[in-house]
C-alpha cells in the first residue's frame, strides 16, 4: 500500500534572472510530495509549474494534492488533475520503486551505468562582450553547448555578430541552439533558415507557435517545439507528422 504522507513548498533564488519573450523570473518555487509504502520506504516527487508559462499554478497544484495527504494513492486520478501535480506523483512513485529495489532512478529506468548527459548553458541578453564572456565561462567549465535567444529577424544584427564570433572562437566543437520564442513570421522562416545554415546550428527552437505551424514547410535546419507543446494544437501534431518538427523540448 502506498499513501501520500507529506507535502511542502520549496523556494530557491536563481543565481541570475531567467527570461523568455513574455516573462522574467528571479526565483523558482515548487511543491514536494512524499509517498510512503507499507515498509516505511519513502519517495519524493516535485511539482514546479513556472508562473507565467505553465498552464498550472502552484496554488492549483496544492489544492489538488492537499486532499490526498494521508490517503491511499489510487492508480487513477480525476479528470482535470493538474499536469504538474500528476508529474509530482509519478516521479515520487518512481523514486519509491527505485528505493525498494535499492537502485538509483536512472538504473530503474534502464540507463546504462556511466552514462553522461551533456549540459547546455544559456547565454543571457547583454552586450556582445558580456555574452562572449558568459560563453567563455561556460566553455571553461567543460560545457560544449550554448542556447542563444533570438528575436525578430529585423533586429538580428547583434545575434548574427554573436553567432559569428562564437563560431570563430570555439569552432565546430561548440553546439549552438537558438530559441526564437515564436517571434519569427512563418513566411520568413525559409529565409531565416537559409541565413542560419552557415552557422551549422543544432536546433532552432519555437520559431513560430501554435496554429502557425500549419504554414511551415521543412527547412534545412532542425526545428523544435517548446511552448507549442503546452496544448497540442492539431497544427503542431501535423508538423511532426510532416517532418517539419523533429525535436520536442520538454
Amino acid at each position: 500500500m502506498i499513501r501520500v504522507d507529506r507535502l511542502w513548498r520549496h523556494r530557491g533564488q536563481l543565481a541570475a534572472p531567467a527570461a523568455n519573450a513574455r516573462a522574467r523570473w528571479t526565483a523558482r518555487e515548487a511543491l514536494i510530495v512524499e509517498l510512503v509504502d507499507g515498509d516505511g520506504l519513502r519517495g519524493q516527487g516535485e511539482a514546479a509549474p513556472l508562473e507565467g508559462y505553465s498552464p498550472d499554478s502552484l496554488d492549483q497544484v496544492e489544492r489538488a494534492l492537499g486532499p490526498l495527504i494521508g490517503a491511499r494513492l489510487d492508480e487513477t486520478l480525476p479528470d482535470g488533475f493538474p499536469a504538474s501535480a500528476r508529474c509530482a506523483l509519478e516521479t515520487a512513485r518512481l523514486d519509491l520503486a527505485a528505493r525498494a529495489r535499492r537502485q538509483s532512478l536512472p538504473q530503474l529506468l534502464g540507463v546504462p551505468p556511466g552514462t553522461r548527459v551533456a549540459v547546455c548553458a544559456s547565454v543571457d541578453p547583454g552586450s556582445l562582450e558580456q555574452q562572449l564572456a558568459q560563453a567563455g565561462r561556460a566553455w571553461s567549465r567543460g560545457i560544449r553547448a550554448l542556447k542563444v535567444k533570438i528575436g525578430p529577424r529585423a533586429a538580428w544584427s547583434h545575434e548574427l555578430a554573436l553567432l559569428a564570433e562564437l563560431r570563430r572562437r570555439f569552432g565546430k566543437a561548440l553546439s549552438l541552439r537558438l530559441d526564437a520564442n515564436g517571434t519569427i513570421d512563418a513566411g520568413e522562416l525559409p529565409a531565416v533558415a537559409a541565413e542560419l545554415e552557415r552557422f551549422e546550428i543544432d536546433l532552432l527552437e519555437e520559431p513560430v507557435s501554435g496554429g502557425a505551424w500549419s504554414q511551415v514547410e521543412p527547412v534545412r535546419v532542425p526545428l523544435g517545439a517548446d511552448e507549442s507543446l503546452q496544448r497540442l494544437d492539431p497544427a503542431v501534431v501535423d508538423a511532426f507528422r510532416r517532418g517539419v518538427l523533429t525535436v520536442a523540448i520538454l
